[in-house]
């Protein structure tokens, strides 16, 4: 496969320059790197007190676009798939929640609970300093209990009653773990392709058109009681 280098933005003396992100030179999308403005943090605000490992981004190759413009993206470390979600001023406070809630991994349901695991952080430089990213298990799917709506009689009624059951068994669990899915709604629930198992994706905090009513959005979105509208 073909590699190159992307054109850095120039940024003040005051930033070290950064290290590029290798993308693929086939791919839809150009994981550029994410731009720092001014009275923007340049990196994740996170008390890192974990011993999972830290990448740099020029150990990260990019396969697939998964939302946006890349910044969530399937990617492949040392063979390995993951799902890596990129700090962008547009999506900072976003990313933070997400990594704050994936933290899943260290509650007595981690075996349990059916959402990404938190597996690694993705940092600027080689001296492992200053987070940029965080990296997820990726999910390995071909539907979602959205794409599923416009034929849910198809799917037979078994199958759809041990998916509604594991959502509500996987909410309560995160719930009494002090952790709130948020932007719950059927795009937000994966089918894994090996153990037909829902998974809880997208914990970044956020509502979507349709799932909250605007005028109470603000109650809802992120709190236990829209969670438990399912």
């Amino acid at each position: 496969m073909l590699f190159r280098r992307e054109c850095i933005p120039k940024f003040p003396k005051s930033y070290p320059d950064p290290d590029p992100i290798f993308t693929l030179l086939n791919a839809d999308v150009i994981q550029e790197y994410p731009l720092r403005l001014k009275y923007v943090p340049s990196y994740l605000t996170i008390n890192v007190i974990s011993n999972l490992p830290r990448y740099s981004a020029r150990e990260i190759i990019f396969t697939k676009k998964l939302m946006g413009t890349g910044y969530i993206a399937k990617v492949s470390i040392n063979g390995q798939d993951m799902c890596c979600k990129m700090l962008v001023p547009t999506h900072s406070k976003a990313v933070q929640r997400e990594y704050k809630c994936l933290k899943i991994a260290e509650s007595k349901y981690a075996s349990s609970i059916k959402a990404p695991k938190l597996i690694g952080f993705v940092v600027d430089r080689s001296d492992n300093e200053g987070v940029i990213g965080i990296l997820e298990e990726y999910i390995p799917h071909t539907m979602n209990l959205g794409g599923s709506q416009g034929d849910i009689k198809a799917v037979a009624n078994d199958r759809r009653r041990k998916w509604a059951a594991q959502i509500r068994r996987n909410i309560k669990l995160l719930h009494e773990i002090g952790v709130v899915w948020g932007d719950g709604k059927p795009e937000n629930v994966l089918i894994n392709n090996e153990t037909d198992d829902c998974c809880l994706v997208d914990f970044g905090g956020s509502w979507t058109d349709g799932w909250v009513d605007a005028q109470t959005e603000h109650q809802l979105s992120s709190s236990v009681d829209g969670d438990e509208g399912w």
